[in-house]
């Protein structure tokens, strides 16, 4: 075995908690909000450049501090791999999950990521409000893996009744058109049903970066914004009794007005770059295994090489 970081979770919250209370509209500044989501993407990008996946994307195992760093705890579920084996995992968090929920291979795993990364950063940047929470005779009441299932995205105008709560609305708006693109593009039908289109962690970071320098630019108040940390800085602290956790597996939050849904609608057409980025996601979705591939190839050079010296 061997010892890993110690975290004083005193000083941490669970990344829902934080979006409700520190960032807060009345409590937070845009650019607080958004280095908190910076800093959660570049967390993502880190681990899906390290060869893994995240998988159970839940806001327990998301701890943020007041400098609005990430730490990961509880990473005994994450889908692994290393020396040309995976490690998969089952466990997923229906608040977050995908219609899909969680992939068993890894590229499909880090798909399924996409989605959670993008309602985890919605729920940063709109004080815990869940992507799907809509309200209408045609919304679907109940647990949120119904809501995601049958609601559609709620911010996007179709002849349905569903519409998202008034309160969230209003903040939804006032949110730079480059991030409501980006929500659009993974929580509209092609998004979530298909898995199409979803916007990587570099897009985040892409577009969330550029958000928080002009936020530098226009700030009257003369305040200074730290850059976020490089992913270098990341914590990943795992399950241990170091970190005097003492949460169990998170139950279903219950807050949210919900209703029944009863049509589907579908999502505004993709953007050209979107349409290559999700032939890209599509092609890596395709399971090959290239080790049986090749030993299958080899064999068959040996059949012919065998069949040419015996009976030619």
């Amino acid at each position: 075995g061997y010892t890993m970081p110690y975290k004083n979770l005193d000083k941490v919250k669970p990344a829902l908690e934080y979006s409700m209370t520190d960032l807060d509209h009345n409590n937070s500044n845009q650019k607080e909000r958004y280095t908190t989501a910076l800093n959660l993407a570049k967390t993502v990008k880190a681990i899906h450049e390290a060869g893994h996946a995240i998988g159970d994307f839940n806001h327990e195992n998301i701890l943020i501090g007041s400098n609005g760093l990430i730490t990961l705890v509880d990473c005994d579920s994450f889908h692994i791999s290393g020396g040309g084996d995976e490690y998969p995992g089952d466990t997923y968090f229906p608040r977050y999950a995908p219609p899909e929920q969680r992939g068993k291979t890894l590229a499909k795993a880090q798909t399924s990521d996409l989605f959670c990364l993008s309602a985890h950063i919605f729920q940063l940047l709109l004080e815990g409000a869940h992507p799907y929470q809509a309200q209408g005779s045609d919304a679907t009441s109940g647990n949120w893996r119904d809501a995601i299932q049958e609601n559609s995205f709620p911010f996007i105008e179709t002849e349905s009744t569903i519409r998202p709560l008034d309160d969230v609305e209003q903040k939804y708006k006032q949110l730079p058109p480059r991030v409501i693109d980006l929500f659009e593009e993974c929580f509209g039908d092609t998004g979530k049903d298909l898995g199409y289109g979803r916007p990587t962690p570099e897009d985040w970071i892409e577009v969330i970066d550029s958000e928080i320098n002009q936020a530098k630019k226009s700030d009257s108040t003369g305040n200074q914004v730290t850059k976020p940390e490089d992913s270098k800085e990341i914590e990943y602290v795992g399950a241990t009794p170091w970190e005097k956790h003492n949460g169990g597996p998170a139950t279903e939050p219950k807050d949210g007005v919900i209703e029944r849904m009863k049509s589907n609608v579908m999502a505004p057409p993709l953007g050209r770059n979107r349409i290559k980025r999700a032939m890209a996601i599509s092609a890596i979705n395709i399971d090959i295994n290239w080790d049986v591939l090749k030993v299958a190839i080899s064999l068959l050079i040996l059949i012919l090489l065998f069949y040419i010296l015996v009976f030619v």
